[in-house]
Formats: structure tokens, sequence, C-alpha cells
């Protein structure tokens, strides 16, 4: 699902900004702001208004198969084996995805979201957004993930900008989870 600015999806429209944004603040199309206030479109509302009806792309499931050590492969073998099995049983277009992570790995990774989260503290306060918010705020991130895929597709260099989104995605969902506990 493509994620519009507010000049792009005017673009996309053939409407002013100004028009856009009546029409949004109306009701008319649905839109979300970003944390810094910014209005944001979905590709298929923009759709919707304008009458479009596309084609539903078919799911796809992604399986995730994982084990700590080289010497645990045989292991990751029948996981993927079941996975699979249990994947086409059910009728589901799949793709596997599967790693030999040791505990080093998650431990930096972790330290690396925890100091993300730590960032984002210092930058923003503590965030107690409610949970649509959250939803738009995870999403705007999920989106410069897929951006910085698709750029790391053509220019390798972007793996490390690809790798940088995927921390801050994983530091706003746990951001996300301290704000449902605390207001619990």
């Amino acid at each position: 699902m493509k994620i519009y600015k507010i000049t792009e999806a005017s673009e996309y429209l053939g409407v002013s900004i100004n028009t856009l944004k009546t029409l949004a603040n109306n009701g008319k199309i649905k839109s979300f702001k970003t944390t810094g206030e910014h209005r944001r479109f979905r590709e298929d509302d923009l759709d919707a208004y304008m009458g479009v009806e596309k084609e539903k792309q078919e799911k796809l499931t992604i399986i995730y198969a994982r084990c700590s050590t080289a010497k645990q492969k045989e292991n990751l073998e029948r996981q993927k084996d079941r996975l699979r099995k249990h994947a086409e049983s059910k009728g589901y277009k799949y793709m596997m995805i599967d790693e030999i992570a040791s505990s080093d790995t998650i431990d930096k990774i972790l330290n690396e979201i925890r100091n993300e989260r730590t960032a984002q503290d210092k930058k923003w306060g503590e965030q107690n957004h409610d949970r649509y918010k959250w939803v738009a705020i995870l999403t705007e991130e999920t989106g410069e993930v897929s951006e910085a895929a698709l750029e790391a597709e053509h220019d390798p260099e972007w793996i490390s900008n690809y790798r940088d989104e995927l921390i801050q995605v994983a530091a706003v969902a746990v951001a996300m989870i301290e704000c449902l506990d605390r207001n619990q």
C-alpha cells in the first residue's frame, strides 16, 4: 500500500492542495497525520474517493524459522519442512525466511533498539498516543523501510539505511508496547 504526502496526493487526484485539505477535513477522503503533524493519504483511500476499484492482491504469508547455531541446522530444516507443509495444507501463498542467529547477534540488535528508544525519548519525551495514532506512526516508519529496501535493490550502499529503518520500526513497536503497559 502506497502512502502519499499531500502534494503527491493532490497531483494523484488532480486537485489543489487546498481542495484536498477540505475534502480530508470534511471526511470525504481519509487521511492521517504523522508525528510531525504532516498529513498523509493511502492510495487505496484516494482510489476509493475516485471510485477506482483495484484487484485485491493475494495475501502473502511470511514463514520464519530460526536456530541459534550451525550445529542445529538439521533442526532448522525440520522446522522449515513442518512450516512449509502447514502453509501448503492451508493453501497459503508464502515466503520462507530462515536464519541461524546466535544470542550475541540478538543481544547486539536489542541494544541498538534500546539505544534508538532512548534517542526517541530524548527527542519527543514520553509519548502517549491512542492505538490509531501509534499504528499511523508505525505505518509511516514501515513505509520508510520499504523505501530503503527499494533503494537498496538499486544501490547497495542503501543497505545500512534499510537496517537503520528496521531498528526504528522495532523501537516504535517497543514504544507502543510501553505506552500500552503504562496506560492499562
